[in-house]
C-alpha cells in the first residue's frame, strides 16, 4: 500500500486487519477508486507458504470529504460502513459511503444493543424440529432452532457480523445441552440433537472445550449431541478445521454438513472430513420431482454419500410426493413441514413420550403424535 499511495498521502493502522488511507488533493472521487482498484490488483496473486497457495481478499469503503460535513473521526467511521457493506456482499472490492448506509448501520447498532439485551434476560427461546427415519418412521433426531420474540426477527445475520455470534452460540449449547439432561431426568429416550455452528466459532479456538465443558456441566454424553457445520466451511482453513472436528469427534459428537449441494465442495473434502451426515440443501427438496436436473443431483448425493459411509438428511421436505420419491431413492432422514414444524420444548416432550421410539406401520401415525 505504501508503494501505491504519494508521499503527501497518509496510511495507518487502525485496526487487527484494517488500515486508514488518506489521499491529499485528489481531484475528484473517481481518483480514490483508481487507488482502490491498485490495492486490490494484488489479491488475484496467491501468496506461496511451504507448499500452499494463500488467497488475499481486501474490501475498501470510499468516503469523499466534500460530499460529507464532519471531522476526520466521521470520515473514517463512513468509510468503515461502506467497507463492512463490501465484506457482506463478496469482498475483494470497493464502494462509495452513502447516507443509506449510515441508516442501515444505526439499524444494526440498534438491534446489537437489544439482543445483547435479551441474551443478558434469557429472552430467546429454543425449538425443535423433529427429523423422521425414512425406513423405520420414527423420530431419530430433532434440529435446535433460536427463536425471539422480535418486531425485526433477522437477528441471525446481524449477530453473524459481530461478536455476538460467538456470545449467541454459547447461549444456545446451553440451552439445547441443557434441555437434553432434563429430558434424560424425566425418562425420556432422547434422539440426536443437531445445533448449527457458523465458520467464526472455528476460528475462535476454545470451541472444542466449550462444548465439552457444557456437556461436562450438565452430564450429558457426546453421543446425544450433533454439530452442524455449512458446506463452505469444509473449504475454510481446512487443516485447522479438520482438527477441531477430529477433537469433537473424540467426544462422540456426530457431525452434519448443512446446505449440502449450494457449494462448491468435491468429494475429496468429504473424504477428508469426519463427518456422519449430509444434509440436501431444500433448495433441492423444493425442486423434486419435476425437475429431472434436480433429481439426478440429488440421486447422486445420496449414492456417493452412502459410498462413503455417510447418512443423508433430506431438509424442507413438505409433500406426500417428495417423501416418497426420496424414499425411493434410499434417503435416510427427512425433515421438514410434510411431517412437522419446529416445536416448542412443551410439545416435543409430548411426542417423544408418546412416540417412545416404537416403530409405527406408517408416518400418518407419527404426524397424529
Amino acid at each position: 500500500m505504501q508503494s501505491i499511495i504519494r508521499s503527501n498521502d497518509a496510511l495507518c493502522r487502525v485496526g487487527e486487519d484494517e488500515f486508514a488511507i488518506y489521499l491529499d488533493f485528489i481531484e475528484n472521487a473517481s481518483d480514490a477508486a483508481i487507488v482502490a482498484e491498485k490495492i486490490i490488483r494484488p489479491s488475484t496473486i496467491p501468496v506461496k507458504i511451504d507448499n500452499h497457495e494463500i488467497y488475499l481478499y481486501c474490501s475498501i469503503g470510499i468516503c469523499y470529504h466534500s460530499q460529507f460535513t464532519g471531522n476526520s473521526e466521521t470520515l473514517i467511521s463512513n468509510a468503515q460502513t461502506a467497507m463492512l457493506s463490501v465484506k457482506k456482499n463478496g469482498k475483494n472490492s470497493f464502494i462509495y459511503f452513502s447516507h443509506e448506509m449510515t441508516a442501515k448501520a444505526q439499524k444494526r447498532l440498534y438491534l446489537e444493543q437489544e439482543i445483547r439485551l435479551a441474551l443478558a434476560n434469557d429472552d430467546f427461546h429454543m425449538v425443535y424440529q423433529p427429523k423422521v427415519d425414512v425406513k423405520t418412521q420414527r423420530v431419530t433426531g430433532a434440529e435446535a432452532l433460536i427463536r425471539w420474540h422480535h418486531p425485526k426477527n433477522e437477528f441471525i445475520p446481524v449477530a453473524e457480523q459481530s461478536d455476538l455470534i460467538l456470545k449467541l452460540d454459547s447461549y444456545i449449547l446451553d440451552k439445547v445441552i441443557n434441555q437434553i439432561s432434563q429430558w434424560q431426568e424425566e425418562g425420556l429416550e432422547v434422539p440426536v440433537i443437531s445445533v448449527n455452528i457458523p465458520s467464526r466459532e472455528f476460528q475462535r479456538g476454545d470451541l472444542v472445550s466449550c462444548v465439552q465443558g457444557t456437556l461436562r456441566k450438565y452430564q450429558v454424553v457426546g453421543n446425544k449431541l450433533e454439530i452442524e457445520i455449512t458446506e463452505r466451511l469444509l473449504m475454510e482453513r481446512c487443516e485447522e478445521n479438520i482438527k477441531i472436528l477430529n477433537h469433537l469427534k473424540d467426544l462422540d459428537i456426530h457431525i452434519s454438513v448443512d446446505n449440502f449441494g449450494t457449494g462448491y465442495s468435491s468429494l475429496s473434502y468429504l473424504v477428508q472430513f469426519p463427518c456422519d451426515v449430509l444434509k440436501i440443501d431444500k433448495s433441492f427438496i423444493d425442486q423434486l420431482p419435476q425437475s429431472k436436473d434436480t433429481c439426478k443431483i440429488v440421486e447422486a448425493i445420496i449414492m456417493q454419500a452412502h459410498k462413503l459411509g455417510k447418512r443423508v438428511v433430506a431438509e424442507g421436505v413438505e409433500t406426500e410426493v417428495q417423501y416418497q420419491y426420496l424414499s425411493s431413492l434410499g434417503c435416510d432422514q427427512i425433515q421438514g413441514y410434510y411431517f412437522d414444524k419446529p416445536l416448542n420444548i412443551k410439545d416435543f416432550s409430548i411426542k417423544l413420550d408418546k412416540i417412545n421410539f416404537k416403530d409405527f406401520a406408517n408416518i400418518s401415525q407419527i404426524k397424529a403424535c
